[in-house]
Formats: C-alpha cells, structure tokens, sequence
C-alpha cells in the first residue's frame, strides 16, 4: 500500500503564489496585503484554499495506514479482514488439595485473588474430588494483562466457600491482553503482509502432507485489483484440494495462513480458535474434468499396460497441470518393456470438445479423470 501525500500549503504561500501570478498577468497590480486586490480576492480566496488544502491533508491521512489512527485505521484494515486485538481476561485453572471431597462449587461463587488485589472467579460448577482436590477453570474480572500471573502468584481467597480450602494457580496465566495499539495493530498487519508472499509453500506443505490429499494448488492474489484469470479478490488465498478431510483441510489453511489475509473458495468449515471463536474457513474442491483419449502404437508391447499407464498419468496429473506425449511416455516407461515400442502417439480432449490434441493444459482448477474412447 502506498502512501499519499498533497502539498500541505498554509495561508501565507497560497497568497504569496496567487499575487506573483497575478503580477505575472496583469502589470503593475498592487497585490499588497491591504490592496484592494488583497481584500477582494487574496485573503478570501488565500483563506479558502487553505482551509481546502487542510481538508485534503486530513482525508489522505484517514486514507493512508501510514497516518490513520484509532477508528480510521481499525476501518482500512479491517476492509481486509485484520482486526485489531482487543482486551481480554486472562484465565486458568486455580486448584485446591485440601478442599472437602464432595464439595459442589456453583459457577461464580468463588473469587480468588493475586497479591495486589486482582481477583478472579470460577466460570464452571466444580466438585471436589475423593482425595479433596479440585481443579477449578477461573477467569480475572477485568480484562488486560494485568490479570496474567507467574505460578502460584493466585492464592487469596476472597471469598470463602464452606468446604474449599486453600489453593493456587499451578500453571501461570499468560492470555490475558490489553487492546492493541496503533502502532502494535499496524506492526502486526505489516508483518503479516510481508510473511504473505513467502507463506504459499507453507501453505501448500502443510495440505499436502494431510492423509487422503492428492493434489493441491494454491494461489494468492497480492494485488489491489481483482484477479482477471482466478477471479480472486484482492489480498486473498485461493486454495484448491483434491481429496483429504475437509475438517483437516480447513485447519490446515488457518494455522497456516495469515488473519488479514481472505481465504476464497465455495467449501465452507468452521474452525475453532484457540479462544473459542468460531472462523469460518474457505476453500475448494477441483473441477474434476473427464479426459477423453485414444493412443496409437507399434511394437510388441502389450497394450493394455500401455493404456493402464496412460489412465495413471492422466489421474494423477496435478491441479492446473499439463497433460502431454512426453508425460506420457514416462508413466509408460516405469510399467513396460519400451524396447518393444518402436513408435507411440497419444491423443486427448475435454469431454464436449471436438478436436483431439497432444497436448492438453489443465485451467486453474480443473483435472481429470481419464476416459478411453475409441480412435475416430
């Protein structure tokens, strides 16, 4: 994204330009600063270009992450689904070992506290265990990071509850969060957009390795314009999966691909985060093409491991991949005696389409499934 600038001008230069070009046009004007000239047209005119100028300013400002703040920020990056961070309560499990086995704890009836008076209450019903011990999930009561705490730092007891005895938070708290400064929030986004151009074979190692996934494509459009060959929006991630589990798919792309970033495809899964908030996940599955073919050979070979290569081949071929001879004679080369083809052609075409071809190239998100038709 760039930065806009306009010449800031104030009122004394807008003046000064209007009554030399005057000069320039009109010899011998006074221009003065209680001229006539001055009081009709320079002051008013000096005034009210000043006052558009500042304006100006004060829009490109808005207009530009560089300069924007507060709300006018927040509004600019969240046009690309990056959101600012904002406070939250840190929480944990507070647990007891001396409690009365037995005990039901009620959700909100026990507040515990930190030394400096930070207290925190049970957001779930608990009961005591056989040997006295509870574990108890407790979140602070305001948000910020000064509800985080190092281990044990959380062993008050605001309020005593009848069979909970003394207790401590045995894992430090660490989640709590303050809203995040502009500075912080454009930091992020900044770093976040750079690590975008370097994050496509994250992305794709990460699908890939998924058990049941064949095939995988991902694009990314980095532009500030609409895509004319995927249709993709600006600052988004296209990704294309043959096979795999969708829930896994989806996880896979959120772990992988960053917030501000959109994720376009017509294969909806809700991921949870590690909050507990619902993202909605997109992607798609690959337009599966029949790929209609004929071969011709001579030799001794047998054909039918010929024509079984060929079904392998063109099966196998990735997301927007190239079908063609060569390819072919490689598949066939791994399943077959080539000592005993003397020559070997291989024809393809879409299904629908008319004309066969020996080299076919796959669109953005399309491959195939082979289909053995007769020679014409």
């Amino acid at each position: 994204m760039y930065k806009l600038t306009t010449p800031n001008k104030n009122y004394n230069e807008i003046f000064e330009s209007l009554a030399q070009k005057t000069r320039q046009n009109i010899i011998g004007m006074n221009t003065g600063p209680v001229s006539v000239w001055a009081l009709a047209i320079g002051n008013p005119v000096s005034l009210e270009l000043a006052t558009v100028y500042q304006r100006i300013s004060t829009m490109i400002d808005k207009m530009s992450i560089f300069t924007a703040t507060g709300s006018d920020l927040d509004k600019l990056l969240n046009d690309f689904n990056f959101y600012r961070k904002q406070p939250s309560p840190a929480s944990g499990d507070w647990t007891t070992r001396d409690s009365v086995p037995g005990t039901i704890l009620q959700i909100g009836l026990l507040t515990v506290n930190k030394a400096d008076g930070t207290t925190y209450k049970n957001t779930q019903e608990i009961i005591i265990d056989g040997s006295g011990v509870g574990i108890i999930p407790v979140e602070c009561e305001i948000s910020g990071i000064s509800g985080n705490a190092d281990i044990g730092e959380i062993s008050g007891i605001t309020s005593s509850i009848a069979g909970i005895g003394s207790g401590e938070n045995e894992a430090a708290f660490a989640d709590g969060q303050d809203q995040e400064s502009d500075a912080e929030f454009l930091d992020r986004y900044l770093k976040g957009y750079t690590a975008s151009y370097w994050n496509l074979d994250g992305i794709f190692s990460e699908i890939s390795q998924l058990d049941g996934v064949s095939s995988v494509k991902v694009y990314e459009n980095d532009k500030e314009t609409l895509d004319p060959l995927t249709n993709m929006n600006p600052k988004s991630i296209f990704a294309i999966v043959e096979g795999g589990n969708e829930q896994d798919i989806a996880e896979a792309l959120y772990r992988k691909t960053d917030s501000g970033i959109e994720r376009m495809g017509d294969t909806e899964i809700t991921v949870l985060d590690l909050q507990g908030n619902d993202r909605i996940i997109k992607f798609s599955r690959p337009n599966k093409t029949d790929i209609e073919f004929y071969f011709q050979y001579s030799g001794t070979a047998n054909s039918t491991q010929i024509k079984d290569s060929i079904i392998n081949y063109i099966n196998a071929e990735e997301i927007a991949g190239t079908l063609s001879n060569v390819g072919a004679w490689e598949e066939i080369r791994k399943n077959t005696d080539i000592s005993k083809i003397d020559s070997f052609s291989l024809y393809m075409r879409r299904s629908g389409d008319i004309s066969f071809i020996q080299n076919l190239v796959y669109a953005y998100n399309e491959n195939g499934n082979a289909v053995e038709v007769p020679a014409p």
